[in-house]
């Protein structure tokens, strides 16, 4: 009898002793506060390493933590939960520290939307350089090009050209420096104009104050395409100058008198003078003006006179 109460209490004290050792041993485990460590340094590293990566290894932690006290979880529920519901809450937690780091992966709707405003972008730089505002800006530099081109000589002499002839002004200006006597005198007075409306010819004017010519002014055309002017250009020029330079004469130096002139070419009294195109005195005198000052190159195109019925004016 003694023995057998002996072996029970023996028995009650091992499963006193085992009941022991298993209630103290997880509540001061060591690897229980490990797998918080880590845990937290995870909470740490969390968004700096990346999203997934973070929350994988924190969620590890708190499983290995839990894995501690299989054996004893009927028995040390109440001391284990904590730590099990503290590194669920940690893994929550890391998860809602992680859900904000979600927000760059978010932007990149924005990113997308801001490519295609980029798009959009590029589309209207293609029409810009494709469209109508090319071709109007080269429609202009090309009327630059053909339009009215102005420039004054040494002598004052305006010269514009407004042709699609392919003439240029310092084509024009050779050509009068070749042919033009009293340039100096009268070119701050002339306007030599190149264009495809008019015939070649000469316009002049002048003014007067107490019966006396004091201004003159002298606009000479010159017809660029499919004209006399383009086969006789030298020719042309010379016999219209000679219109400006006989009436800048007539009015300036000769007070609107010919008496001088038509004694010289004895044609004071001549009844045919004025009865036509070539008897016309004005016409004359400028045909005079091509065979007496013009060029190697006029006499060349027209050697002859435009009225063949008097004598050669040399």
């Amino acid at each position: 009898m003694m023995q057998r109460r002996m072996r029970h209490l023996a028995g009650i004290t091992i499963l006193f002793l085992l009941f022991s050792s298993l209630f103290v041993g997880p509540a001061t485990s060591a690897p229980d506060k490990k797998p918080k460590s880590q845990t937290e340094r995870k909470e740490q590293q969390g968004p700096g390493n990346g999203n997934g990566h973070a929350r994988g290894q924190t969620s590890s932690s708190a499983t290995t933590s839990g894995s501690i006290d299989v054996t004893s979880t009927t028995t040390a529920s109440a001391t284990t939960i904590a730590p099990t519901t503290t590194s669920a809450s940690t893994t929550t937690s890391s998860s809602t520290t992680t859900a904000p780091a979600i927000d760059p992966t978010t932007t990149l709707a924005p990113t997308t939307t801001a490519s295609s405003p980029t798009t959009t972008g590029a589309t209207n730089t293609t029409t810009t350089t494709t469209g109508l505002p090319t071709t109007t800006t080269s429609s202009t530099t090309t009327t630059t090009t053909i339009g009215p081109v102005d420039w004054v000589s040494p002598e004052g002499v305006t010269i514009r050209i407004d042709s699609d002839g392919a003439w240029t002004v310092d084509q024009v200006y050779q050509m009068l420096l070749a042919n033009a006597l009293d340039l100096d005198l009268i070119g701050p007075t002339l306007t030599i104009h190149v264009q495809d409306v008019y015939a070649s010819s000469a316009s002049t004017s002048a003014s007067s104050s107490g019966g006396v010519y004091n201004s003159f002014n002298a606009i000479l055309y010159l017809e660029g395409v499919d004209s006399s002017f383009v086969n006789t250009p030298d020719a042309i020029l010379a016999h219209e100058y000679g219109h400006v330079w006989s009436m800048y004469h007539y009015y300036l130096s000769q007070g609107g008198m010919w008496d001088g002139y038509l004694a010289a070419r004895d044609l004071t009294d001549d009844s045919r003078l004025n009865s036509s195109y070539r008897w016309t005195l004005t016409e004359i005198i400028a045909d005079d003006y091509k065979l007496l000052f013009g060029s190697p190159e006029t006499l060349a195109q027209r050697p002859n006179h435009m009225n063949w019925e008097i004598p050669h004016p040399s």
